[in-house]
């Protein structure tokens, strides 16, 4: 059971839930083809050590995904980070200003981006490498918005 279902509170419901983009794959692989193409002209043992590092960004990366969670309740955003030392972030719907979004143009091509969500009081969190982050602020504006309209 994720972070996000563990700690649902009593009639809170999940209305999306969001992930890192693959895009965050990219560096790891970068990494190994820049190692083959090495080995392929010098033959040399170096290229195993960066094909060795380029394995250890991916596994790093794979770990990242799996354990960043991004979910929009009926109530709250909220935001796991970490495996062994976990962050988390819960901001009350009744207590977010906006939801800033921010992607570059290979953000937009592959869909993903950074958002930004201001809390009342100046308080702020950037989710970073969000995949699809067009549909996660729409969910969380909408929810904003039934949540100001039922009180």
């Amino acid at each position: 059971m994720s972070y996000v279902e563990q700690n649902l509170l009593p009639g809170e419901k999940l209305l999306h839930r969001g992930r890192l983009h693959w895009i965050i794959y990219a560096p790891g692989f970068i990494f190994l083809l820049t190692a083959a193409a090495f080995y392929l002209v010098t033959r040399s043992n170096l290229s195993l050590t960066l094909a060795l590092l380029g394995l250890l960004m991916l596994l790093k990366s794979y770990i990242q995904r799996q354990n960043t969670e991004f979910a929009v309740t009926n109530r709250r955003v909220i935001v796991k980070v970490g495996w062994f030392a976990r962050e988390a972030l819960d901001m009350a719907l009744d207590r977010i200003e906006s939801i800033l979004l921010e992607q570059t143009v290979w953000g937009r091509m592959l869909d993903y981006g950074t958002l930004i969500v201001h809390g009342t009081g100046g308080g702020s969190e950037a989710l970073s490498t969000v995949q699809d982050p067009l549909n996660f602020r729409k969910v969380a504006l909408a929810a904003i918005e039934d949540n100001k309209n039922r009180k």
